[in-house]
């Protein structure tokens, strides 16, 4: 039998042995392998969007796939734009044991000024080489510029109506203003003065949701009445709405999303905007002489007229009312007063006409309504003329009437009752009057001579003592008044130190909130605000913060500081957002109303 050398191995523990380093086999082949089979370098650059207004920020991706980590980008053709630090993010993907992978760089970029670049080429060096990307143009319009519905986020219209319209004839121009991207502050600058052109605001601003192609606006409307004071084609040019559009920086935070996404926390930039609406035209002719029926006093629309006789048969001598009442659509205020001609044996009592003026978004319509209280004197018919009004229907551009049908009141035998007599003077028979003759005397002799009222007669009251009587009443008020002033004066010395102290109680309140404090810091914020400048309620916002704050000494750029300050927290509050109130925002916050508190001149 041959003895197997000790130094030999079984292959049972050369197996083993493999078992244990083929792991380390496996991953250092994964991780040669792309080396191998990973897919050729290549450098792509985007802008999104590649339309911007001046001061917008808007995202420039540069994408290297095939490579890892870039050692070095230069990005050419950004001369006058703001370039900001690059975000990055990668992406791996293995298909048919092929890899793709790649990193992505983005950049927020502003556009301080208007014109055409081209971006680009971006430069990468990975390993010693370099690879260039693409280019890709980019437009900057000066603010202002978006008209009509070019925007897909953002568009403004007005419209007249009706376009072809008659002196005299009720002309309404709406405009509503769509947006579907965070907006605030949206103010409509109003129109522009025009000759032989008026506006006036027809009730509130309305706002509602519409879809329009597809896609779903937060829509303000807005409806004047316009009032044209002589014929003529007309023009309005084009009308501008100013908004404060809420636009990502680009740059990645280091706070959750929310609350300190906003320009003043630094990574929401509040960017002003500019809309304006096409113009729009109308025009305005006479109304035709050829037709214009006796009485025309121009009303113009549709318009119908209703009479109501209640009862329609009465007794003589009793009441009935006449009702007669207009309506319609159209220059209401231009509805006439009715008058009842006389109707023989019948006493009649008018009542005074009551008018009820409305306005929608259609224009004006309403109604007026007319009485008569009708006492018919005998027995009889008595035969109700018809009511007739003429008007204009501008849809149809003819003379119209409206009209009522003749009526008839039956009266039946009653006791009709006469007019009191007048009073006649009364008559007095001289044969009836008596000497005036002395029944008895006073129990105070009476005096009968100018001697008995002479000084002297009588107890005399002292001076001192009327004067006391006369002054006495007053003393209360007085002492009230002593009182009322010296407490008014006290409680202004109250509330100047009070308002002294406000930074103090405001600081105190702030030092102790939690990071999810962000809408008590608004409450503080505001009640520091109302204490410190002795307000009634702290219901400020933040223009309204601004505005005080310089009214009481503060300079512009210390009121501007508060006014971001209180936007911010005033957007996280009305969005609902949920906010993390950080130290260091906390600290920002103390920093610029301590510096705020210290300009109050109040």
């Amino acid at each position: 039998m041959v003895k197997k050398p000790a130094a030999m191995k079984s292959l049972r523990e050369y197996i083993a042995e493999a078992c244990k380093i083929m792991p380390i086999v496996l991953i250092l082949a994964f991780l040669l392998a792309p080396g191998l089979c990973m897919a050729d370098v290549s450098v792509s650059l985007d802008a999104a969007p590649n339309r911007v207004q001046t001061g917008d920020v808007f995202n420039l991706t540069v994408t290297v796939s095939g490579s890892g980590s870039a050692d070095d980008i230069q990005l050419r053709g950004t001369n006058g734009l703001q370039v900001g630090r690059p975000g990055q993010s990668s992406r791996t993907s293995i298909v048919n044991g092929r890899i793709d992978r790649s990193i992505t760089y983005t950049y927020g970029i502003s556009a301080p000024k208007t014109g055409t670049y081209t971006l680009g080429p971006a430069i990468v060096t990975i390993g010693g080489k370099q690879y260039n990307s693409n280019t890709v143009r980019l437009t900057v319009d000066p603010l202002g510029e978006i008209k009509g519905r070019e925007n897909d986020a953002m568009f403004f219209t007005a419209e007249v109506l009706p376009k072809q319209a008659y002196a005299g004839q009720d002309i309404l121009c709406r405009v509503r203003f769509y947006w579907s991207i965070p907006l605030r502050d949206i103010q409509f600058e109003g129109f522009p003065d025009m000759e032989n052109l008026e506006f006036a605001q027809i009730g509130d601003s309305r706002q509602f949701q519409k879809t329009v192609n597809g896609k779903t606006f937060n829509v303000a409307e807005l409806v004047h009445q316009v009032i044209p004071s002589a014929t003529g084609d007309y023009e309005i040019p084009p009308l501008a709405v100013k908004a404060e559009v809420i636009k990502s920086s680009g740059r990645p935070s280091r706070f959750p999303r929310g609350f300190f996404d906003d320009q003043f926390f630094g990574n929401e930039q509040v960017v002003k905007t500019r809309v304006l609406s096409e113009p729009v035209s109308f025009s305005v002719k006479a109304l035709p002489t050829e037709g214009a029926p006796g009485g025309f006093n121009g009303l113009i629309g549709r318009f119908s007229i209703q009479a109501d006789l209640d009862p329609k048969e009465v007794k003589a001598g009793d009441s009935a009312t006449l009702t007669v009442t207009l309506s319609g659509r159209g220059n209401v205020q231009l509805l006439p007063d009715l008058d009842l001609p006389p109707l023989p044996g019948v006493k009649v009592y008018p009542s005074d006409p009551q008018l009820e003026d409305n306005r929608d978004g259609q224009g004006p319509f309403g109604k007026k309504t007319m009485q008569w209280a009708l006492v018919p004197q005998a027995e009889g018919d008595v035969a109700i003329p018809a009511f007739s009004v003429p008007y204009f229907d501008a849809a149809s551009g003819k003379y119209e009437y409206a009209r009522t049908r003749e009526m008839n009141l039956h009266v039946l035998p009653g006791v009709v009752h006469a007019a009191p007599a007048p009073i006649q003077e009364m008559q007095v028979n001289s044969a009836s009057k008596h000497r005036v003759q002395m029944l008895g005397e006073d129990i105070l002799k009476i005096q009968e001579t100018p001697k008995a009222v002479a000084p002297g007669m009588g107890q005399t009251m002292p001076v001192w003592l009327g004067f006391l009587i006369m002054v006495f009443p007053f003393l209360p008020l007085a002492g009230a008044l002593i009182i009322r002033s010296g407490g008014k004066k006290r409680a202004e010395q109250a509330g100047a130190r009070a308002s002294k102290k406000a930074y103090a109680a405001f600081a105190k309140s702030v030092k102790d909130m939690g990071p999810d404090k962000s809408v008590e810091a608004f409450r503080a914020l505001q009640e520091y605000l109302a204490l410190r400048l002795g307000l009634e309620a702290a219901t400020l916002t933040s223009h309204e913060a601004e505005d005080k704050m310089l009214a009481a000494g503060v300079d512009q750029e210390s009121a501007s500081c508060l006014k971001q300050v209180f936007s911010s927290l005033e957007t996280c509050v009305f969005s609902q957002c949920g906010s993390q109130f950080s130290q260091e925002v906390r600290q920002e916050l103390l920093d610029v109303v301590r510096a705020v508190d210290k300009k109050v001149k109040v």
